[in-house]
């Protein structure tokens, strides 16, 4: 099987942050613009991926979303890693 003849495993997840968060948010983004940075693959070991194979920036400091968004997430981690049949995820404590 070719690996892109099937849709990836998704979940949507309605009203997740609304309107007024995700609005907040892309403030965030649009003013930090200069601050993302490429990512990169493995385990903090600096690999990186060609960006004719993979354009991804990553924004580290999300200022005063951070534990928010951490709460939001968490919140939904166990119902997406079952729903999506996922290995479990083991989270790390929170770069402060």
């Amino acid at each position: 099987m070719n690996a892109f003849e099937e849709l990836v495993p998704n979940r949507r997840i309605t009203d997740f942050m609304g309107s007024v968060m995700v609005e907040q948010l892309l403030d965030l983004a649009i003013a930090g613009a200069d601050d993302f940075a490429p990512t990169s693959v493995g385990n903090g070991g600096g690999g990186t991926v060609s960006p004719y194979i993979r354009a991804s920036l990553l924004l580290r400091d999300l200022g005063e979303w951070r534990s928010e968004l951490e709460t939001r997430f968490a919140a939904v981690l166990d119902d997406t890693v079952r729903e999506l049949r996922l290995s479990d995820i083991v989270q790390r404590r929170s770069r402060d």
